[in-house]
């Protein structure tokens, strides 16, 4: 049996267009671990315990049953944003040490107040 010139074609684009979804599916997957897995290359936002009587600090309430309050519970932190390739040198998660140190290379966040955020302390 013989296949027409136009069905060969046909056939032909078909694979091409299946290997070239295939090679951009697999792409993508590459790009996504080298960025995320391998290189590290993303921010981490990290709370750390606050001293309200001598720092600004954010606040939470932990006390009400329905309050937000995530398992570091702290109701007074302050926010830190770390490179994540950093965060294995710290020696716990807050990197507070490590910031304060400027072992490595940190940007605190300073607690704004305003309908969503609450604040507390020295400014």
């Amino acid at each position: 049996m013989h296949m027409s010139p136009k069905v060969k074609r046909e056939k032909v684009i078909s694979a091409t267009l299946q290997i070239l979804l295939v090679v951009t599916v697999l792409l993508v997957i590459f790009i996504t671990w080298h960025k995320f897995y391998y290189t590290k290359n993303f921010i981490f936002s990290l709370e750390a315990p606050c001293d309200i009587k001598s720092q600004s600090c954010f606040l939470r309430s932990c006390m009400n049953e329905g309050d937000y309050c995530p398992p570091n519970e702290f109701q007074a932190y302050r926010v830190f944003h770390i490179k994540a390739a950093d965060f294995e040198t710290c020696a716990d998660d807050t990197c507070l040490q490590e910031c304060l140190e400027g072992t490595i290379e940190c940007g605190e966040v300073y607690c704004v107040e305003d309908e969503i955020t609450s604040c507390s302390g020295e400014v």
